[in-house]
C-alpha cells in the first residue's frame, strides 16, 4: 500500500518545475496589471480627444 502512494508522489525536480510554472504565472498576472493600470488612464485621454476632434471617422 506505501509502495502505491509513495510511487504517485512527483519527484522533486516536478515540484520544482511546477513552482517555478506558478510563480512565473504569478509574475506575469501581475506584471500585466501593473502595465494596464498605469496605461488605462491616457488612452482615456487619448481616445476622448480623438473622437471630440475628428467627429466622424
Amino acid at each position: 500500500m506505501t509502495d502505491t502512494i509513495a510511487s504517485n508522489t512527483p519527484s522533486d525536480r516536478a515540484l520544482s518545475i511546477m513552482l517555478w510554472i506558478v510563480a512565473t504565472g504569478f509574475f506575469m498576472q501581475t506584471l500585466d496589471s501593473t502595465i494596464v493600470n498605469t496605461a488605462l488612464p491616457p488612452w482615456r485621454t487619448v481616445s476622448a480627444k480623438r473622437r471630440c476632434a475628428c467627429g466622424a471617422w
